[in-house]
């Protein structure tokens, strides 16, 4: 995804990042980025039943655009890529997100790190690095621990930089890594580890909503009978697709903090039985409670899920929409070092009684009652009085 150009207007990006979105320079690299990463559209993205249903809730409202994403997956070829990688093509099973990997998402070790070690570079996998400190005779020392030895135990080690190290951990690995030796005394600026951000990530559900969405992965098995159990209807696939495949960015017309976005998300096939059970259950609201025959259809596709019917298909979780949603929270977390564990943590006093994820609540049901599903809140957010937030 592309940032809004008013999102480096900021003050907390330095000033070389502003003067290149500012003069339109930043394109450049999001095209290479983007040319890397194999990155492009579903090819059948109108054909999934969850993308129309994401499209169809957010349909007639002022400020919303819908849209289907760049996603690193690969829809193009089978074989090996052009860094030397065998690479399958998507097959739509819905398992991005568990270990079921048919070899179609362009992950980094398909693309960035092929590039770099057909450059020269030395990859060492299973080695956490613990502390970085500045060595007296010039460069850095790196304490690492070798998870996964030839002895089969972890195993501490020391590697010498001698010009320069890059920290890419994420945002509590980098902090980490950096929090530790500022105790030790390098220098490092007060800023370190302030301004956490989640991404404004929020989440909920429309449950048991009018029309399948054919969200349920199948275990990325190609000959898998689950795809096969309901006849699709004129321009539709029954698969479940990728992980996220399309978007609704809301608030469009509003200024940049006001803005968040929803998009689509397929249950892997080890998820499906846990979350069956646990919505069959859960407190939501129903947002078209008066039809008798409504009610009827409703409560048995629950209760196909809470049976355990062969039949899952046309269950009530397979017309279920789950919505992951990012936008701009406030920014006011704060990094810290546990004094037990010496772990990162995240101290963020407050941070799920924003007004935007109120918003994002409202815009959620909103949705759901145009598919004429239950809506599920966030279930930490929803019931818990400290309005605790999940993000990735």
């Amino acid at each position: 995804i592309r940032p809004d150009h008013e999102v480096f207007e900021r003050e907390q990006w330095p000033q070389a990042i502003r003067t290149l979105s500012q003069n339109g320079q930043l394109a450049t690299y999001y095209d290479r980025a983007q040319a890397t990463l194999f990155a492009s559209q579903h090819p059948d993205a109108m054909r999934l039943s969850k993308v129309k249903a994401l499209q169809k809730g957010a349909q007639g409202l002022a400020g919303a655009k819908f849209e289907i994403h760049d996603i690193a997956v690969n829809f193009r070829f089978e074989g090996l890529n052009n860094w030397g990688v065998q690479q399958r093509k998507c097959i739509n099973c819905g398992e991005c997100t568990s270990d079921w990997n048919v070899g179609a998402k362009n992950t980094l070790d398909t693309n960035y790190l092929a590039i770099a070690k057909r450059g020269g570079a030395e990859i060492f996998t299973q080695v956490e690095c613990k502390r970085l400190t500045k060595d007296p005779a010039g460069g850095y020392l790196i304490d690492y621990l070798r998870r996964e030895s030839p002895t089969g135990q972890a195993e501490a080690g020391t590697l010498k930089a001698n010009r320069l190290v890059i920290v890419a951990a994420g945002s509590l690995g980098s902090t980490g890594i950096m929090l530790r030796p500022r105790q030790a005394g390098l220098s490092l600026p007060d800023s370190l580890g302030k301004n956490f951000g989640g991404n404004g990530d929020f989440f909920g559900v429309a449950y048991n909503a009018d029309q399948r969405a054919d969200v349920l992965g199948w275990g990325a098995y190609p000959d898998s009978a689950r795809p096969q159990r309901l006849q699709p209807g004129p321009g539709q696939l029954l698969h479940p697709g990728p992980t996220i495949v399309s978007r609704v960015r809301y608030n469009t017309d509003q200024p940049l903090l006001q803005r968040f976005k929803a998009e689509d998300l397929s249950i892997p096939l080890m998820y499906v039985d846990t979350v069956r059970l646990a919505l069959a259950f859960a407190i939501g609201k129903d947002t078209d409670p008066n039809g008798f025959f409504d009610n009827l259809n409703e409560a048995g596709r629950r209760l196909r899920d809470i049976v355990g019917s062969s039949q899952l298909q046309g269950g009530a979780l397979n017309h279920t929409l789950a919505y992951l949603v990012n936008g701009h929270d406030d920014q006011n977390g704060a990094i810290e070092l546990d004094p037990l564990t010496d772990e990162a943590k995240v101290k963020w006093s407050g941070a799920g009684k924003q007004a935007i994820f109120k918003q994002m609540n409202q815009r959620l049901l909103q949705h759901t009652t145009a598919l004429g599903g239950t809506y599920v809140e966030n279930p930490l957010w929803g019931f818990i009085p400290f309005r605790t937030l999940v993000t990735a």
